[in-house]
């Protein structure tokens, strides 16, 4: 008799098995890796507009000396680029007169897509309406339809590039001799700061009475003052100083007095600047 003859490789029904198993796998497995892939790109998206919100209104947790000194495109300008103009972080566009020290943006950025999303579309620079709101950067999203659940909104709030227009301190006022009886003066207030194409700006206000409480021995008077400017300060350096006038108007100077200005760097979302002025040698 002959005996049995072995057959190697799979059946049919195996076959089958394998494959419906694969298959099964395969519909577990792309979702996982589409879903990995687009939480990648999604990071990638929220980064790329972190870095142009902070290159615009700079970075306050760089700090030195428990001082805020990254103020970014704002800070060395006095306002915001213009809409849909991402290009005014990296190249410097010509109504801006002084002061553009850019690249804002991160060492090493790709200057060919910085402005995208990772989906390869526009990101977009534009006002927002809602309250207290600046202006927003959006990216469309996986879809690239704009208005969808899956846009990618950071906002601009006025407050992170005009905070305040309130100036609070001290006038220390130096006399040469001291006073042998009470007078009643005026100070002009003055804050420099970046008026939006990069130049320096010098309002002032008018601040009265101050009262020098003479008594004949007396050379230094702190005076308190509180005033509001006319606009709000923008983020950033602001070099404040102190005029002190003979008269309760602001009319007349007072000849020979020395007035060092003192740089205060304004920081983002405060209700009150506060200020420490000089006016030294007064006759």
């Amino acid at each position: 008799m002959f005996g049995k003859i072995s057959r190697g490789g799979f059946t049919l029904l195996e076959i089958i098995v394998v494959i419906g198993i694969i298959t099964l796998m395969a519909g577990i497995m792309i979702p996982m890796v589409y879903r990995v892939w687009e939480s990648s790109e999604i990071d990638t998206t929220k980064e790329r507009i972190s870095d142009l919100k902070k290159a615009m209104v700079g970075d306050p947790n760089l700090m030195q000396n428990g001082v805020r000194t990254h103020f970014g495109f704002a800070g060395d300008i006095g306002r915001l680029p213009v809409p849909d103009s991402l290009q005014d972080l990296v190249q410097q566009p010509t109504w801006i007169a002084n002061n553009w020290n850019g690249p804002y943006l991160p060492r090493g950025f790709d200057p060919n897509d910085y402005a995208t999303d990772a989906w390869g579309t526009l990101i977009h620079y534009t006002p927002s309406g809602g309250p207290g709101e600046l202006m927003e950067l959006r990216s469309y999203g996986p879809d690239r339809s704009p208005g969808t659940s899956d846009d990618i909104v950071v906002k601009i709030y006025g407050n992170e590039v005009f905070p305040t227009n309130n100036v609070q301190g001290s006038i220390n006022i130096t006399f040469n001799s001291a006073p042998s009886s009470t007078l009643n003066y005026s100070a002009k207030i003055y804050a420099k700061y970046r008026d939006g194409t990069g130049n320096l700006t010098n309002p002032f206000t008018c601040y009265s009475p101050v009262s020098i409480l003479g008594d004949g021995s007396t050379k230094y008077f702190p005076v308190t003052f509180n005033v509001n400017l006319a606009n709000n300060l923008p983020i950033g350096p602001v070099y404040f100083s102190a005029t002190l006038f003979s008269d309760g108007a602001c009319i007349n100077s007072i000849g020979g007095q020395n007035n060092p200005e003192i740089l205060v760097n304004v920081n983002d979302r405060v209700s009150s600047v506060f200020t420490n002025l000089q006016i030294q040698s007064v006759p």
